[in-house]
């Protein structure tokens, strides 16, 4: 990510963003098995909140300082999780419909 080699990023802050990433790929590959055993989980209006994913809580809280979170680069970053997530809603949706049928 841009935004994270543009700053002084100590190691620390390093390993949190790579531990947020990991998680979001658990709870990505979590709700794939979940679409394909045609079973939604969790429902999609968490789906469709981007701050209660572990990446999304981290994206949003204390731990990065306000001068960061004014960097058009952390901008990207939460529009693009954001519009992820938004996709996710949308294919969750529509396999909501499917199982319906």
């Amino acid at each position: 990510m841009v935004w994270v080699n543009t700053i002084d990023c100590k190691d620390e802050m390093k390993e949190k963003i790579f531990a947020a990433l990991t998680a979001h790929t658990a709870w990505k590959q979590r709700l794939a098995q979940a679409i394909d055993a045609g079973i939604i989980d969790p429902p999609p209006s968490v789906i469709a909140e981007d701050n209660l994913c572990v990446f999304g809580k981290w994206l949003y809280g204390e731990e990065i300082s306000i001068y960061v979170k004014q960097l058009p680069e952390y901008e990207e970053v939460r529009q693009i999780h954001a519009h992820y997530l938004f996709i996710l809603l949308l294919l969750t949706s529509f396999q909501s419909v499917r199982i319906r049928h």
